[in-house]
C-alpha cells in the first residue's frame, strides 16, 4: 500500500515541476533530489508489500516512508495552495490578467520560494535518516524475506485491458449446488405462513441463496409487491423503512429529507393492506429489528417476510420456519472453484488436465465449503498460470502461513490483496469507506478513484475507461461483487461482501488511507487524511477535531445531519488541501460558504439529494475540478463562473421536471460555456448556451442528457455530426418531429432514450437505419401514434428495446429481418397494445420479454398462441400485471 502512495506523489510532483517550472525554478535542486529518491523508495517498499512479515522493524520503517511521503505532499500542495491565494489577492487588488508566475510580486514569490525550500530540505534530511535507520537497525531487504505474494508485473501488464465476464448470478457467487435448498425455501414462501428464516455463517452463502429465491418466478408471480432491504449493524429504523417506501411507494423529495418513523410506517402499512408482500431482510443482527420493521407491516396470512442471519437467537425469533444453510459438498466445491478461475459462465462440466484434477482434495478441504473462501480462492488463481507447479506453489504456501485460530477466507484475502498490482490496492481499500451491505454506484466510485488519483493515464484511454478496467480486474478476482448491470452489460452497481469489509477498514486503518468516524481513536494524535460519516447523529466535539485538519484529503457523507454550518465552515478553513467534498443527502445547511472557492485541489464535489440551495460564485475559482454533481438537490441556478472550470469533465447539473424548480438547474450567464471541453458527461436543462452553438463545441462528450419542456415549443438542435465519442444520449421533452437525416446524429450512437417528446410520425423509420444503435428507450409520451413499424434489416445492432407508458400505441410490426440481434423486449404501461405474437416469431435471438401493466388480451394471445417457436417466446416470457 505504502507503494502507491508513492507512486501518486511521484507523478504529481513530476507533472507539477513540468506544469509550473518558473515556481518551482529556485529549489528545483531539492525538488530533483526528491524526485530521484522517490523510485527507489517505491521499489522498496512494493517488495516490501509482496512479503507477508511479522518483522515489526520493518513494518515501523514503511509506516515512516509512507507518513514522510505524505508530509511531501502536504507541503507540494500547501505551496500551491498559498501561490493560488496570493494570486486571487493580486488579481482583486490589481486587477491583474497576466498568467500564474507573473500574477505574484516578486517579494512574495521570494518568501514563498523560501519557505519551500527550507520544507524540502527538512524533507529529504527526513528521507535521509530513515533510510540510515534501515542499516542501523539491521532491518532485512524485502528479498531475503520469505515470499508471500507472486504477483509480477507481467502478470496484468497496466496497457493491457480486463473484459468482464457476464455474471451467472448477479448479487453473489456463482450458484452452485444449491438448487434444492432453494426448491425448500422457495415452497415454504409459497405455501407456508409468517416469517422464514435462513441460518447460517459467515461466507456460507445466505445472501446467495435468499436472492435466488426473490428472484424466482414462480414467487415473482405469487406476490404483488417484492422488497430487498439489506440491513446493517449501523441500524436506524427510519432507513430500511425509506428503502421499502421506496420500492412499494413513491416519496416525495421533501418526504425522502425529512422521515418520521411513525409517519412513515402508517402511510406503508396502508399501502400494503391491499396487497400480497414478499420483504427480504438481509443480514440481521438483532431480533429487536425485526420487532421494530414488523409493527409496520400489515398482518396477512399470504405474505410473507424472509431473513437472513448468521445469530441463533435472531433466526429463532418469532419463524414459522428455519432454515439452516449447508456447507457446498465436495464436487460442488471443485465445480465453483473451477468457474472463478477458468472465468466461465457454462453450465456443462469443466474438463481440466489430469495433473491438476489431482489438486482437486487440497484445495476443496482447504476450503471446507465456503462459497466466499472457494471465490476468492478461484479468483487468485484465475490470474495465475494454470499448472500444478503455480498452483502447488500457492498451495504450499497457504500450508505454510495457515493459522488454525483464524478463518482460512482471511489469509486468502490478505494473499489476495498483497497479490494485487499496486494501482488496484488503494481502489480496492477504498471501498471499505461505504457503509456495511451499501450498494456502491460504479460510475460515482470509478469517478472517487479519479478525484483521489488512483486512476493512472494510460494511452489514448479516458481516466473513466481505465477506471472501468480497474473495477473490472477486481471484479475477475472475486474481490468485489456485481449488484446490478446496465442495459449494455456494464457495471452499475457493486459491492462487497461484509467481511470482506471489515478486512478492507482494518487494513485502511494500519496504512492509514482512511478512517470511518464510529473507527476513529480520538487518543491517536495523527489525523485521517480521509473520512467517512455513517452515523445519523452528526459530528461531536471529538470528532470535529479531525475537521479542520491540514492532512484531511477526503470527507464522504452518508448522514444526512453529519454537518451543521459551523462545522463545514470549519472544515473549509482548516482543510484547506481537500481533493473530495461529498456531501450526498446532507440535510444541515441551505448555502455553501463563500470560502468554498478556496479549496483550489477540489476534484469532486457532491451536493446530490442535499438541501443546499445556493452555489457562491466563487465556485469559478474551484480550477481543478473534475466532477460536480447536483442532481435532485435544490439548487436552481449555476453561477456564470462555472465556465472558468476547464477541468470540468462531469456536470450533474440536474434534469428534472420543469415544473418542480428543486428538480433540475438553470444555467445563469451561459457565454462562455463552450470553453468546458473537457467535459464528457453533462446532465442539465435546455437553455441559450445550446442555441447559441455552446453544445457544438463541446466535442469530447460521451453521454448527454438534456431537460426541455413537455409544453414549451421543441428542441431545436444543430447537427450532432461533430460528437464522435458522443454514445448515450437522452432528450426529455418535446421535439414533435425527428430529422430524417442519418448525419444529424452522433455516429456511434449506442443508445438512445426519449421522454416526452410527443412525437407524432413513426420514429422507427430514422432511428432503424443509425449504424450502431443498440438500445433504443421510448418513455412517457415519447410516441404519440398508434403503430410502430420495424423494417427489412432495419436495426441491425439493436440488442435492447423499451416502450413505456405510451399509451396510444396499438401495435408493434417487426417484418421478417428486422432486429435481428435483439436480446430484450420491455414493454410497459402501453395500456391499448395488441398486436404483438406474429412479429416476435422473428426475433430468433430474444432472450428477454417482459410485460407489465399490458393489455390483458395482449398476455392471452401469447398464451394461446401454438407452435414450437411461441412455446419459446413463452418460456422467456416475464408477465407482471400489478394491483391498482
Amino acid at each position: 500500500m505504502a507503494d502507491s502512495n508513492v507512486s501518486f506523489f511521484l507523478e504529481k510532483l513530476t507533472n507539477l515541476a513540468i506544469q509550473e517550472a518558473s515556481l518551482f525554478g529556485e529549489v528545483e535542486g531539492q525538488i530533483t533530489l526528491l524526485r530521484n529518491e522517490l523510485p527507489w523508495m517505491r521499489l522498496f517498499l512494493r517488495q516490501a508489500s509482496m512479503n507477508r512479515t511479522s518483522d515489526e522493524r520493518l513494518r515501523l520503517w514503511v509506516d515512516q516512508m509512507r507518513d514522510v511521503c505524505f508530509d511531501a505532499e502536504d507541503v507540494v500542495d500547501d505551496f500551491m495552495f498559498r501561490v493560488d491565494h496570493m494570486r486571487q489577492q493580486r488579481l482583486n487588488n490589481l486587477k491583474c490578467l497576466r498568467p500564474l508566475p507573473q500574477c505574484i510580486g516578486f517579494g512574495d514569490k521570494l518568501l514563498l520560494v523560501h519557505d519551500l525550500k527550507a520544507r524540502m530540505e527538512n524533507i529529504n534530511i527526513t528521507v535521509e535518516k530513515i533510510l540510515v535507520n534501515k542499516t542501523r537497525y539491521g532491518i532485512e531487504n524485502p528479498k531475503d524475506l520469505e515470499t508471500w505474494s507472486f504477483t509480477k508485473e507481467e502478470d496484468l501488464p497496466p496497457t493491457e485491458k480486463v473484459g468482464v465476464v457476464p455474471d451467472r448470478n448477479v448479487g453473489g457467487v456463482d450458484f452452485v449446488g444449491m438448487q434444492s435448498q432453494v426448491e425448500c425455501v422457495r415452497d415454504q414462501l409459497l405455501t407456508g405462513t409468517g416469517v422464514v428464516s435462513i441460518l447460517g455463517m459467515g461466507g456460507l452463502g445466505k445472501t446467495t441463496l435468499a436472492r435466488r429465491v426473490y428472484n424466482d418466478r414462480n414467487v415473482k408471480r405469487h406476490f404483488d409487491c417484492h422488497v430487498w432491504v439489506s440491513v446493517s449493524q449501523e441500524y436506524r429504523i427510519e432507513e430500511p423503512l425509506m428503502w421499502i417506501a421506496n420500492s412499494v411507494l413513491t416519496p416525495t423529495p421533501q418526504q425522502r429529507r425529512r422521515v418520521k418513523e411513525t409517519e412513515l410506517g402508517n402511510t406503508l402499512r396502508d399501502s400494503l393492506k391491499s396487497k400480497t408482500y414478499l420483504i427480504v431482510l438481509d443480514d440481521l443482527w438483532s431480533p429487536q429489528v425485526l420487532v421494530d420493521l414488523s409493527s409496520h407491516f400489515p398482518e396477512s396470512d399470504k405474505s410473507r417476510v424472509l431473513i437472513t442471519t448468521r445469530i441463533l437467537e435472531v433466526a429463532h425469533h418469532t419463524p414459522s420456519y428455519l432454515h439452516e444453510i449447508r456447507p457446498l459438498s465436495f464436487d460442488d466445491s471443485w465445480e465453483l472453484f473451477l468457474l472463478k478461475v477458468f472465468r466461465v459462465t457454462t453450465t456443462k462440466p469443466i474438463k481440466v488436465q489430469s495433473d491438476l484434477e489431482e489438486l482437486r482434495e487440497a484445495v476443496v478441504d482447504k476450503c471446507q465449503g465456503s462459497p466466499l473462501s472457494i471465490a476468492l480462492l478461484g479468483g487468485l488463481l484465475s490470474g495465475k498460470q494454470k499448472t500444478p507447479e503455480s498452483w502447488n506453489q500457492v498451495l504450499q504456501s497457504i500450508k505454510r502461513h495457515g493459522d488454525d485460530h483464524q478463518p482460512f477466507y482471511l489469509w486468502i484475502l490478505s494473499w489476495s490483496y498483497n497479490d494485487l498490482p499496486f494501482y488496484l490496492k488503494s481502489c480496492f481499500l477504498y471501498c471499505g469507506l461505504f457503509p456495511e451491505d451499501h450498494e456502491i454506484s460504479a460510475r460515482k466510485l470509478i469517478n472517487l478513484w479519479i478525484a483521489e488519483g488512483f486512476v493512472q493515464k494510460r494511452g489514448e484511454e479516458t481516466l473513466e475507461e481505465v477506471g472501468e478496467d480497474y473495477l473490472a480486474e477486481l471484479i475477475q478476482r472475486s474481490l468485489i461483487l456485481v449488484g446490478k448491470r446496465r442495459l449494455d452489460g456494464g457495471v452499475r452497481s457493486c459491492y462487497i461482501h461484509d467481511m470482506v469489509r471489515d478486512f478492507l477498514i482494518s487494513e485502511a486503518k494500519q496504512s492509514r488511507l482512511f478512517e470511518v468516524c464510529h473507527n476513529i481513536k480520538f487518543t491517536t494524535p495523527l489525523s485521517p487524511r480521509r473520512l467517512s460519516f455513517h452515523d445519523h447523529h452528526g459530528i461531536n466535539h471529538s470528532i470535529s477535531q479531525h475537521l479542520n485538519s491540514s492532512r484531511l484529503r477526503s470527507l464522504i457523507c452518508f448522514s444526512t445531519e453529519c454537518l451543521g454550518q459551523k462545522g463545514l465552515d470549519s472544515l473549509i478553513q482548516g482543510s484547506k488541501l481537500l481533493t473530495v467534498l461529498d456531501l450526498r443527502g446532507f440535510g444541515g445547511i441551505n448555502e455553501l460558504p463563500k470560502r468554498i472557492g478556496q479549496l483550489i485541489h477540489l476534484k469532486y464535489l457532491g451536493l446530490r439529494d442535499s438541501r443546499i440551495k445556493r452555489l457562491p460564485k466563487s465556485i469559478g475559482k474551484l480550477v481543478n475540478l473534475q466532477a460536480l454533481d447536483l442532481r435532485d438537490s435544490l439548487i436552481e441556478r449555476i453561477p456564470h463562473t462555472i465556465w472558468k472550470l476547464r477541468q470540468l469533465r462531469q456536470l450533474y447539473g440536474g434534469t428534472g421536471v420543469v415544473f418542480s424548480p428543486f428538480m433540475g438547474c438553470l444555467l445563469e450567464g451561459h457565454l462562455g460555456f463552450g470553453e468546458l471541453t473537457n467535459l464528457q458527461i453533462l446532465a442539465i436543462k435546455w437553455g441559450g448556451w445550446v442555441e447559441d452553438g455552446g453544445l457544438g463545441k463541446l466535442t469530447q462528450l460521451r453521454k448527454l442528457k438534456i431537460q426541455g419542456s413537455e409544453d414549451l415549443p421543441s428542441f431545436q438542435f444543430s447537427s450532432f455530426s461533430c460528437h464522435t465519442y458522443l454514445y448515450k444520449l437522452f432528450l426529455k421533452g418535446r421535439l414533435n418531429k425527428l430529422p430524417e437525416e442519418t448525419t444529424f446524429y452522433p455516429p456511434n450512437l449506442v443508445k438512445l432514450k426519449l421522454k416526452y417528446s410527443k412525437l407524432e410520425a413513426d420514429p422507427m423509420l430514422t432511428l432503424e437505419k443509425l449504424p450502431n444503435l443498440r438500445i433504443l428507450q421510448l418513455l412517457s409520451s415519447s410516441y404519440l401514434g398508434r403503430k410502430l413499424v420495424c423494417s427489412f434489416e432495419g436495426f441491425l445492432k439493436l440488442e435492447s428495446l423499451t416502450l413505456s407508458d405510451l399509451s396510444e400505441l396499438e401495435e408493434l410490426s417487426l417484418e421478417e429481418g428486422a432486429m435481428r440481434g435483439l436480446r430484450s423486449l420491455k414493454i410497459e404501461g402501453c395500456g391499448n397494445m395488441r398486436g404483438l405474437v406474429h412479429g416476435l416469431l422473428h426475433l430468433q435471438n430474444l432472450q428477454q420479454l417482459k410485460l407489465k401493466r399490458v393489455n390483458p388480451e395482449l398476455t392471452e394471445e401469447l398464451d394461446l398462441a401454438e407452435g414450437e417457436d411461441l412455446r419459446r417466446i413463452r418460456s422467456i416470457t416475464r408477465k407482471i400485471q400489478e394491483k391498482t
